[in-house]
Formats: structure tokens, C-alpha cells, sequence
């Protein structure tokens, strides 16, 4: 079984035409892929609604008709699961059967309810709310970022592009303490024995550690490649290549931002980044 994570690029435009038209679907009912839905990939889908309802109940409509999916929970979940030495099941970074359920349902009152304009006026609000929070952490957490790099002499400017990775995973382990403490600490409540939680069991962290080398790839990135440009909505791109860790392969048609930031958390790895052609082909093939 392959298990896949889609993003939200892939979806645009036709492309979920083409996507209707593979062999996904079957294969997704004989355990032959298995996707992982992350909670980005649902926030930017339920954001079609502000511009076409119609388009996200058919794209909705689709989606749950793959009979193998798993619902991956919000990173600040895991984080406090793992920081907080709370591994009471081995798929504890998976929503249980009842919370999807439960998601499911109001997704579904979302999707096909009878809306008053007031009430879907409200909805959208409130996922543009929570959407422009997202931002502004982000754009805070930039910000410090930004200062921990201030001397760019001693970052990437002077390495050969084949020392950039060994440098960029010097640079995370000198600053993963940081980061638990100015990023991760100050947005949960009972967080004071998170430090000492990561030195104790870092290697159970495997998420948290994840999340942290994925955080730091939208900073690094510009600075090994002047040429790229980074959007604001890059470091929450970023966070769903964190899930990679339980997952076979990406497939995104972002070959910008999202394919350099796979090269160099897992260029060294078995794990492939995929196109939407290249994944249609690869199905078509197995």
C-alpha cells in the first residue's frame, strides 16, 4: 500500500477532471493507496466555499469517496501529545474514528445544508478569521526568525549547494530549543516541562522533530537559493511536509517553494515528491 498526501495544488482548475477520470478511486478501494488527508489540505478546501459553493460540494463529494483515508490531527495535537510524554496509542497523530465522524458531519452541514446567507456569511468569517491568525503567528515567528539570521555571514552565502543540507541540519539541531520555546511553548497551555520533555525522549518526537526541520525550510531555503520567493502561506505549506513521516509521497504541483522544501528534508530518502501527471502516471502503471 502506498500512502499518499495530496495538496491542495493538484485540486485546481480541471484537474480534478483528470483525477476522476484514473484509476485512484479503484485503487483507493482495494487498499492499493491510502491518503492522508492533512488539516491545511481541509482548510484550504473548505476555503472554496467563499468563492463557489458548487465547486467545493463536488470536490467534497469526490474526496470521501475514497474508501482508504486516514484524518491527520493538527500539528499543535501532536505537539502536545508527544512534548507531554502522552503516547497512549501507536497511531495517536490520527483522529479517531469518532472524531471524523464527527468532522464528517459538519462537513456535510457545511457542504449541503440548507445555509441562510447570514449563516454561510458567518462561516466564511470565521474561517477567514482563524486563517488570518495562522498569518499573523506566522508572520511574528518570521519575524524572529529573520533576527536569528541577521549576520548572514554565517549562513549559507559561502557553501558549496552540496554542503547545504548538512549545513541546514547543523543549523536546526543548534536552534530546536529555540524554536520549542519561542514556537511551540507560548501557544500551548501547561507547557513548562516541554524542554525537558524533548531532552528526555527526543527520538519519540519523531513529529515534533519533523515539524521543527519543516518550520525552518522557508527560511533557509531563500538564503541557499536568493532566487526563490517566499508567500506568506509557505510556512503552512511547509507543515504538511512534516506529515511525511507517515507517508510515501507528496504530490503537489507547487515545483517552486513545496519541491525545493521536499529535496531537503527528504532528498536523501526513499520518499518521492510527484506532480499530478507523474502521479497519474505512476497509478496508471501499478
Amino acid at each position: 500500500m502506498h500512502k499518499i498526501i495530496f495538496d491542495r495544488s493538484i485540486f485546481s482548475g480541471d484537474k480534478l477532471d483528470q483525477i476522476q477520470c484514473s484509476e485512484l478511486k479503484k485503487q483507493a478501494l482495494n487498499g492499493q493507496i491510502r491518503v492522508l488527508f492533512t488539516p491545511r489540505f481541509w482548510e484550504e478546501t473548505l476555503q472554496i466555499a467563499i468563492h463557489d459553493r458548487n465547486e467545493l460540494k463536488r470536490q467534497v463529494e469526490y474526496l470521501l469517496t475514497l474508501e482508504q483515508r486516514d484524518w491527520l490531527r493538527d500539528p499543535e495535537e501532536i505537539h502536545t501529545i508527544e512534548l507531554s510524554n502522552h503516547w497512549n496509542e501507536i497511531e495517536y497523530h490520527l483522529l479517531s474514528g469518532k472524531e471524523i465522524q464527527f468532522r464528517l458531519e459538519g462537513l456535510d452541514h457545511f457542504v449541503h445544508g440548507d445555509f441562510s446567507t447570514t449563516e454561510l456569511s458567518a462561516v466564511i468569517a470565521e474561517v477567514e478569521e482563524n486563517i488570518q491568525k495562522r498569518r499573523n503567528k506566522r508572520e511574528l515567528i518570521l519575524k524572529i526568525k529573520q533576527e536569528m539570521i541577521s549576520d548572514k555571514t554565517k549562513f549559507t552565502a559561502k557553501l558549496q549547494p552540496s554542503k547545504h543540507r548538512d549545513f541546514f541540519n547543523l543549523y536546526v539541531e543548534n536552534n530546536t530549543e529555540w524554536l520549542i520555546e519561542k514556537g511551540i511553548m507560548p501557544y500551548h497551555s501547561n507547557s513548562k516541562d516541554f524542554l525537558s520533555n524533548w531532552s528526555a525522549n527526543e527520538q519519540k518526537c519523531e513529529f515534533t522533530k519533523s515539524w521543527i526541520r519543516s518550520w525552518f525550510a522557508p527560511i533557509f531555503l531563500p538564503q541557499a537559493n536568493p532566487q526563490l520567493r517566499i508567500d506568506v502561506n509557505d510556512g503552512t505549506d511547509a507543515e504538511q511536509l512534516a506529515y511525511m513521516i507517515w507517508a510515501d509521497a507528496m504530490v503537489s504541483d507547487d515545483t517552486r517553494f513545496m519541491r525545493e522544501a521536499f529535496t531537503l528534508l527528504y532528498g536523501r530518502t526513499d520518499k518521492k515528491f510527484l506532480t499530478l501527471e507523474e502521479f497519474l502516471r505512476f497509478i496508471a502503471s501499478d
